[in-house]
């Protein structure tokens, strides 16, 4: 944690304070430009409008920025409040900085993995599904849009996989659907669709009973996999 005078700009700091910005304590006087120093270059103005802010506001006040300590990247936020006087003037600001280093390399390290799983479905022509058979809910993933060519702001359900389905296929699915027995094996085939753009094409399909891993609901999972080019050539 912090606090800024803001009649000098002083500042003092705790001990974990020290420890994340990665300063030895001393008997030197901290000032507002102890924090700026070690601020990322890019999110030094954004420190400032924010410090700006809570004087203006005279409340609390919430930001993410980076530190650069040792050479290294630090995601930190912070939590502001403003101090009054008597006469509700701000003479200074308390604030607690916290690292948030690991959950932001962690969520940016997901995001990277989505990434590259929505390119490896693109050039396989490959999507995955999940259907939630407690509360009917359906999940597609960016494979899936891309097989159907739809908008990824679609509302995904069954009556929307039906009207892509080739209308001879239709009952093949529909008996499908009827003879599954809950917790049966793998099961796999075949069916065409009339994708958004008017294509048909010819899509394998690999599926399985689960048990979402946040909830515990039965689900299907599964897997599509455009073979029309496959399909064409035999």
């Amino acid at each position: 944690s912090w606090y800024l005078h803001l009649k000098d700009y002083s500042m003092d700091w705790s001990i974990g304070m020290y420890a994340i910005c990665g300063i030895k304590k001393s008997g030197e006087r901290l000032h507002f430009d102890s924090i700026l120093k070690i601020t990322h270059p890019d999110d030094q103005e954004v420190v400032k409008e924010h410090l700006n802010l809570i004087v203006k506001v005279r409340n609390e006040d919430l930001c993410e920025f980076r530190l650069v300590v040792n050479n290294l990247i630090k995601h930190v936020k912070c939590f502001n409040r403003a101090i009054l006087d008597s006469d509700g003037k701000v003479i200074a600001i308390f604030g607690s900085l916290i690292d948030i280093t690991d959950q932001v390399l962690a969520q940016e390290e997901i995001i990277l993995n989505e990434m590259r799983l929505n390119e490896a479905q693109e050039l396989s022509k490959t999507g995955s599904f999940e259907y939630n058979m407690e509360t009917h809910e359906i999940f597609w993933s960016h494979g899936m849009y891309l097989i159907f060519e739809l908008d990824h702001k679609v509302n995904v359900s069954w009556e929307l996989f039906n009207q892509h389905l080739y209308p001879e296929d239709r009952i093949k699915i529909e008996e499908l659907n009827k003879n599954l027995v809950l917790g049966s094996d793998p099961w796999s085939y075949t069916f065409r669709l009339i994708s958004a753009t008017g294509k048909l094409k010819h899509i394998e399909v690999f599926n399985k009973f689960s048990n979402s891993a946040l909830t515990g609901a039965v689900t299907i999972v599964g897997s599509y996999v455009d073979i029309t080019e496959r399909m064409e050539i035999e």
